[in-house]
């Protein structure tokens, strides 16, 4: 897989964001039970830059970061491209469903003959790509979501 320098740790507030970040193949980690403190000093330690919408949290943190305004997803996805322009660094390096969605891991592309029986039927009979990930072992393969994925991202442009 391409590896992008641009990496990032959502905060607790950012939850749909950071699975759309990970669906655009951007390695993005949301700590889901740890203080303020302990988020920035992982963002910090991994050299991450820290995605939040607490004003507060953001006058304190030290690792580079960026204040979330919008409550609305999609618009999240926009403030995060106006800063990184991530959207065109996606589709350039061919980055969408690079990651898992569910645990950050990149995935590796398989084989059909890897995956008959793993999948449901009609899925093989029908695709012919396939990824998987190694660390929560699910199945990927460029479906209606993966489309709806790309059409969702030519509309955030």
């Amino acid at each position: 897989m391409n590896e992008v320098a641009l990496r990032f740790m959502c905060d607790r507030m950012l939850g749909s964001l950071c699975k759309w970040l990970r669906f655009l193949g951007f390695d993005t980690l949301y700590p889901p039970d740890v203080n303020d403190i302990m988020i920035d000093q992982l963002a910090l330690n991994k050299s991450r830059i820290l995605l939040t919408r607490d004003r507060s949290f953001l006058k304190n943190a030290r690792s580079p970061k960026l204040l979330i305004r919008s409550l609305q997803r999609d618009e999240q996805i926009r403030e995060v491209d106006r800063e990184f322009n991530i959207l065109s660094i996606s589709i350039e390096r061919k980055l969408v469903l690079s990651r898992c969605s569910v645990c950050n891991q990149s995935l590796d592309e398989v084989t059909k003959d890897e995956i008959n029986g793993k999948v449901p039927p009609g899925v093989y009979e029908h695709q012919h790509s396939y990824w998987f990930c190694p660390e929560c072992e699910k199945y990927y393969w460029p479906g209606t979501h993966y489309m709806e994925i790309l059409n969702k991202i030519e509309t955030l442009k």
